[in-house]
């Protein structure tokens, strides 16, 4: 049976229908077009006449998206797409109470483009891996989860921090400095190394493991060969050796489980210290991305401070003086929190002195190095920064 759908325009255009029906804009009130539509003397197509798969895409739509994603056949392909696209209209249509604690209201969203991409890329990222966890809206993939998992779990992640740091376009620069220096020092006091140092040290472990393994079971066949009575004919000593072989295998082998099953456990730290600490650099990453176009802004109209530390920028030296110029005011914003309209730091200089805290003197020295090997055909003197 064929079902004949009659669709009016709404407010906001596009906000609440369905992605495939097609939309036409039309002046009459809603109550005016479907009275006219239901009123028309000519016949109405059936629905499979228009679309011949009309029936038989419509019983695919209720599997699962990541089912017909792998199903190669051209019609699962196209109910895949629609699918998606259906997933992806109603995380905006409808976001869910996750979605808005993460990434905030679309409609205050100073970019509603960064929005609909972080949490369309959620959805459908809970939807391909069936992640059904409300306390996040993309919660880390478990350790021995697949690449592609892992590779559009990342996808979704950056998607969101973009989201959240368009949000923090008009705070100023101080006050994000601030709460990333305070941010760091909570991660200093944490005996958490990081998780994807974890990840990988996980991953190492288990290509190791499995390269024993494989050399173990090659032993092992070999044994038995070297075991049989043909192989005792041609060589008596054979047997032993490989005997030997096959045990020194073995314990590698158990070694590297050893070795697996350490990194695994490292991996499944409490739950709340790893939440935690996935969070505190979830939020520095916001910042830095949130700061990057102010530095950007810095080093194209570079400030008096700038110039007169680093000279002029020619052709010769455009590339160690960009180098130079990014590195102080990467410094400056995200250490210190100043603008270009702020002025040089403390002391007349682009850096200032060198600080105490030992992360802040890290950032400076790293600043300084830049600014040492910028191109000395600009200055034939050595620049000279106050300690």
């Amino acid at each position: 049976d064929d079902t004949r759908i009659y669709t009016v325009n709404r407010e906001p255009a596009g906000i609440d229908t369905d992605p495939q029906l097609p939309r036409i804009d039309d002046p009459r009130t809603p109550l005016e077009a479907l009275s006219e539509q239901l009123t028309k003397p000519r016949p109405t197509d059936l629905a499979t006449i228009a679309d011949a798969d009309a029936a038989r895409l419509l019983p695919l739509l209720r599997r699962p998206l990541s089912e017909l994603e792998g199903d190669p056949s051209p019609l699962a392909r196209r109910a895949a797409a629609v699918l998606a696209e259906r997933i992806a209209h109603r995380a905006v249509a409808a976001p869910t109470s996750t979605t808005l604690d993460e990434i905030g209201h679309r409609s205050t969203h100073p970019s509603p483009a960064d929005w609909d991409l972080a949490a369309t890329s959620s959805a459908l990222y809970r939807e391909r891996w069936n992640i059904t966890d409300e306390g996040a809206l993309i919660p880390p993939p478990l350790a021995h989860a697949p690449t592609a998992q892992r590779t559009e779990h990342q996808a979704a992640r950056d998607a969101v921090i973009d989201a959240n740091a368009a949000r923090l376009i008009n705070e100023p620069t101080r006050a994000l400095a601030t709460e990333r220096t305070a941010l760091f020092a909570r991660l200093e006091g944490s005996p958490l190394p990081d998780a994807g140092i974890l990840q990988a040290r996980l991953e190492r472990a288990d290509e190791r493991l499995a390269a024993a393994m494989a050399v173990e079971r090659a032993a092992r066949t070999a044994h038995e060969r070297a075991c049989s009575p043909r192989a005792r004919r041609q060589d008596p000593d054979g047997p032993e050796r490989a005997r030997r072989e096959c045990a020194e295998a073995a314990e590698v082998a158990a070694r590297a489980r050893t070795e697996a099953q350490r990194a695994s456990d490292a991996r499944r730290a409490p739950p709340d210290d790893v939440a935690a600490r996935r969070r505190i650099l979830e939020r520095v990453d916001t910042i830095d991305r949130a700061i990057a176009p102010r530095i950007e802004r810095a080093c194209a109209q570079p400030a008096e401070y700038l110039t007169s530390e680093l000279g002029p920028r020619t052709d010769s030296n455009a590339e160690r003086w960009d180098n130079a110029a990014d590195a102080v005011e990467t410094y400056r914003h995200r250490h210190l929190g100043l603008d270009p309209g702020d002025g040089p730091s403390l002391g007349g200089k682009a850096l200032g002195e060198q600080p105490a805290d030992p992360v802040t003197a890290r950032a400076w020295l790293d600043a300084y190095s830049a600014i040492g090997r910028r191109d000395h055909a600009t200055h034939q003197t050595p620049l000279r920064i106050s300690r």
